[in-house]
C-alpha cells in the first residue's frame, strides 16, 4: 500500500518508513528520511539558541580546552588549534595537509562560482596597500626573472648599473619619471634582444609605456 509524504511529496510503500504516530504524537504521514532530516535541524537550531546564551559558550570553551593525546606523539597537549600545529609540524601531517589544502582549491577553482568568487577576492584585495604592495612585489620578481633569463655572463653589469642610476638622477633633477628601455624588447612580439648596456637607453616613463614590447622598423 501506498501513503504520500507530506513533507516531500513521494508516494512511498508503508514498510519502507511512514510514520503516522512519534512518541504517542501524531505527526501525520511523514517518510523516516524526511522525519529525521527534520529531526536534525531541530537539533541544530536548539544548538545555534544555546552557544548564543553566555552559558552556552562558556561550555563551549571549557569543552575545548579540554585535554586530548598526540596520536603521533603521544604527549598530552589542548585540544584544538595547538593539536593541528603540531600534526602540521611533523613531515607527513604538513605535507597532507598541504595537499589537503590544495585539492580544495582546486575543486573551487574549477566550479564558475569559485572563479568568479576567487577573482572578486582577489579584486578586493588588490585595492587595499597590503594588495598593491604586494603585487608590485610579484611584478618586480617577475621583471627580475625576465632581466637575469635575458642577461648573458658576457654583459657589463656596471655599465648597466650606471644607465640605471642616471635614470634616478633625471627623476630627482626633473621630476619626470625616466626610466631605463630596451630598444629591442625583452619579450616582443617581432624581435626579442638581451639585457644588456648596448641595448638599453634612458627614456621617461611615458614614452616607454607608449612603445610597450613593440620593435618598429623604421
Amino acid at each position: 500500500m501506498l501513503k504520500t509524504c507530506k513533507i516531500c511529496g513521494l508516494e512511498k510503500e508503508a514498510v519502507q518508513g511512514i510514520w503516522v504516530v512519534s512518541h504517542g504524537r501524531p505527526v501525520g504521514r511523514v517518510c523516516l528520511s524526511c522525519y529525521s532530516e527534520a529531526s536534525r535541524e531541530k537539533s541544530r537550531e536548539a544548538k545555534r539558541k544555546w552557544l548564543a546564551t553566555p552559558e552556552g559558550r562558556e561550555k563551549s570553551r571549557e569543552a575545548m580546552r579540554k585535554m586530548v593525546v598526540d596520536p603521533n606523539t603521544g604527549e598530552t597537549i589542548t585540544y584544538g588549534a595547538s593539536l593541528k600545529r603540531k600534526l602540521r609540524a611533523t613531515p607527513e601531517g604538513g605535507e597532507k595537509s598541504r595537499e589537503a589544502s590544495r585539492e580544495y582549491c582546486r575543486k573551487i577553482r574549477a566550479t564558475p562560482e569559485g572563479k568568479e568568487k576567487r577573482q572578486e577576492a582577489m579584486r578586493k584585495w588588490s585595492s587595499t596597500p597590503g594588495g598593491r604592495a604586494n603585487n608590485n612585489r610579484r611584478s618586480r620578481a617577475r621583471q627580475d626573472h625576465i632581466f637575469k633569463n635575458a642577461c648573458p655572463p658576457w654583459a657589463d653589469k656596471q655599465a648597466i648599473a650606471k644607465l640605471y642610476g642616471e635614470a634616478k638622477r633625471l627623476t630627482e633633477e626633473t621630476g619626470v619619471s625616466h626610466v631605463v628601455d630596451h630598444v629591442l624588447p625583452i619579450k616582443g612580439r617581432l624581435v626579442s634582444g638581451l639585457h644588456v648596456h648596448q641595448n638599453l637607453r634612458v627614456t621617461t616613463w611615458e614614452e616607454n609605456a607608449s612603445k610597450s614590447n613593440q620593435f618598429v622598423i623604421e
